[in-house]
């Protein structure tokens, strides 16, 4: 079974995304729109067979939305991840 502060980390990843855009939009009107959240769960490591399952919940019923903002955040983390690796350089 795992540990509190395992399901706990699911919380304070969505509290540091809404500290930091709120502070990024704080001098602006907006509007919040499709909120997803994905989470990667791992087991299996006392036994030989180890599993992965990757789970997620969205706020937007309709697949095609579901999709592209999956694939917006796909552009998102790699594209940060290249800046992150250029100015390690």
């Amino acid at each position: 079974m795992s540990s509190l502060n395992d399901w706990g980390q699911v919380g304070v990843i969505a509290a540091e995304l809404i500290d930091s855009l709120a502070d990024s939009y704080a001098d602006e009107e907006i509007e919040i729109g499709v909120v997803a959240v994905v989470v990667e769960i791992t087991g299996g490591k006392l036994d030989e067979e180890n599993w992965t399952a990757i789970n997620y919940r969205c706020n937007n019923p309709k697949r095609w939305i579901q999709r592209a903002l999956f694939e917006e955040a796909k552009d998102v983390a790699r594209n940060s991840s290249e800046e992150r690796d250029a100015s390690e350089d």
